[in-house]
Parts: structure tokens; sequence; C-alpha cells
């Protein structure tokens, strides 16, 4: 196993500890989160991110308005510099009462050379999460 899959697996365990503060140290200082052309579509979670703080801001948004049901990793592939994540993702949204069930949730994590993460990008079905949220 690679040390940027090992690192993908301690980040997804400090997910489920909620121990975001190692997350958030696990970042490079010029870290880009969700910076791809598709992404946002009025989806909160899904903007685009520059900093620690804003990606803190993007933690307590899940914690304020998503109830998790299921956040399973199926599989971590293994790309080098980059590693994808294959998800379960179910949740409900605690305003709108309504689900969001993806079985097919992929992240791509990208480490730079001190092997922090560098950039993230969530790969979701962005139609089923607007409808969740809207």
């Amino acid at each position: 196993m690679s040390s940027n899959v090992a690192a993908v697996e301690a980040l997804y365990k400090a997910f489920g500890e909620g121990n975001i503060p190692f997350i958030l140290d696990s970042l490079a200082d010029k870290v880009k989160w969700d910076h791809t052309h598709n992404q946002g579509h009025g989806i909160p979670v899904l903007v685009p991110r520059n900093s620690r703080d804003e990606i803190g801001a993007f933690f307590q948004l899940l914690a304020d308005k998503m109830d998790f049901q299921v956040f399973e990793v199926k599989k971590l592939f293994d790309g080098g510099e980059h590693v994808m994540a294959w998800l379960e993702v179910k949740y409900v949204h605690k305003d709108t009462k309504k689900e969001f069930h993806d079985e097919h949730c992929c992240m791509l994590w990208e480490f730079d050379e001190a092997g922090k993460v560098a950039a993230f990008t969530h790969v979701v079905d962005t139609h089923a999460e607007y409808l969740a949220w809207n």
C-alpha cells in the first residue's frame, strides 16, 4: 500500500471519528478543494474552497445539514500522487428531510511532494444531491 493510500485511509478514519483538525492539518497551504468546472450547481457542499478555514466551514456545513446514514469506503485506487476513493454515501438533509444516496460516489485526492493534500474533488450524482438540498 502506498503512503498516499494510507493517508487517505487515515483521513476517512479521522472523518468517521469527527477529528476534523487532523484532516485540516493534512492539507497543503495552497489546497484546491472542489476546483473543477462542473462542481457547485447550487449545492453548498460542492463549491470551491481555497483555505483551511473555508474547508473547516465545509465540515461544519456537513455537521449542520447532513445526517449520514451510510458513509462507507468501498475501495481505494492507487494512482501515485492521486488516490481515488469509491464510496457509498447516504444521508438525510436536516432541513429538507430529503435523502441523498449514491452507491458510486467518488472522491479524488491529490498529494504534493510533502505528502499533503494539494487538491480534493467530489465526483457525485449532482442532480440527486441538488434535489436533496432543495
